[in-house]
């Protein structure tokens, strides 16, 4: 079949590389994904207010196993706040100014040790 003119020759190239059906394919995808993007970001703002919520709970007098045998499952994610319980590090006590501590002490006098003197000959030991 030959194609006379250039308007025939497009369509015709058109659905031969079924253009129309990839790029509606195309916008349904791009549809698909927002829809997505928007629900995850719902059930990420609606995880956080359940798990404000379980912490309320918590701090009102119920347990972990009564709320379960109510059906309420414990949060995936964590209630914004600040940390309960006592800090993994402790805070070193502060020395007095111009004191410096044993260990940083040694390690000064080890870095001296390592480091050439500046007009030292430069020694050439045999191998």
């Amino acid at each position: 079949m030959m194609i006379n003119s250039g308007d025939d020759l497009e369509a015709a190239a058109l659905r031969v590389l079924n253009v129309d059906g990839r790029i509606s394919a195309a916008r349904e995808l791009r549809a698909a994904n927002d829809e997505r993007v928007r629900v995850a970001a719902l059930l990420k703002e609606a995880e956080r207010a359940y798990a404000m919520a379980h912490a309320a709970a918590l701090r009102e007098g119920w347990s972990e196993d009564e709320l379960g045998k109510l059906g309420f499952t414990t949060p995936t994610v964590r209630a914004k706040g600040r940390p309960r319980g006592k800090s993994a590090r402790t805070p070193s006590p502060a020395r007095p100014s111009g004191q410096v501590s044993p260990m940083s002490a040694a390690s000064d006098d080890r870095e001296e040790a390592a480091a050439p003197a500046e007009n030292a000959a430069p020694s050439f030991d045999a191998v």
